[in-house]
């Protein structure tokens, strides 16, 4: 009699020591999603930049793993703007000559794997703050794969795939800002 209660027991522990064994979800970290642009010169624009809102995206939860939401990609697109040097100045707040929005249109992750490859899409615009026009309106998309030898718990895999996905989907997004014509 008493065989039943004990194996329930052990199964509910093992259950609720699960998600410390497969490793629970974290969000990406921002400084991870910024491309390091140390080694690339860009030409600069000559104008200013806003970042206004980066739409779409989910946060991360125990449940449903690592994902990128809009304000992390936010964040670290203004600091990847800002190190890039390709506007004269680059704000999140207050007025500038242009702004820039996005919206992460999709993001395909694995629910498991050995390595783990994320797949992004975020569309972005750019607007001529005084007049509305736009001068820039383009799909970005990205893929990363974090290999198993990148971390050894699946949950991490996926925060660095997803870190790796903004970082790439930025670094395009800089190279073909570089080709637009502000004027």
């Amino acid at each position: 009699m008493r065989r039943p209660l004990y194996t329930f027991l052990q199964a509910a522990v093992l259950l609720l020591m699960l998600p410390a064994w497969v490793g629970c979800a974290s969000t990406p970290k921002i400084q991870a999603m910024v491309p390091n642009t140390g080694e690339v010169v860009f030409q600069q624009t000559g104008t200013s930049l806003a970042v206004g809102e980066v739409g779409g995206g989910t946060g991360s939860d125990m449940w449903k793993g690592s994902k990128i939401n809009g304000s992390d990609v936010r964040l670290a697109l203004i600091e990847a703007l800002r190190q890039s040097n390709l506007f004269t100045e680059v704000t999140a707040e207050g007025a500038a000559a242009h702004t820039l929005t996005a919206t992460l249109l999709t993001q395909n992750q694995p629910g498991v794997g050995i390595g783990m490859n994320v797949q992004l899409t975020i569309r972005y615009v750019v607007t001529h703050t005084a007049t509305g026009r736009e001068v820039f309106n383009e799909r970005v998309s990205s893929s990363y794969t974090a290999a198993f030898g990148e971390a050894l718990v699946g949950a991490t895999r996926v925060r660095k795939a997803n870190e790796g996905a903004v970082r790439e989907n930025i670094r395009q997004l800089l190279e073909r800002l570089e080709q637009v014509d502000f004027e």
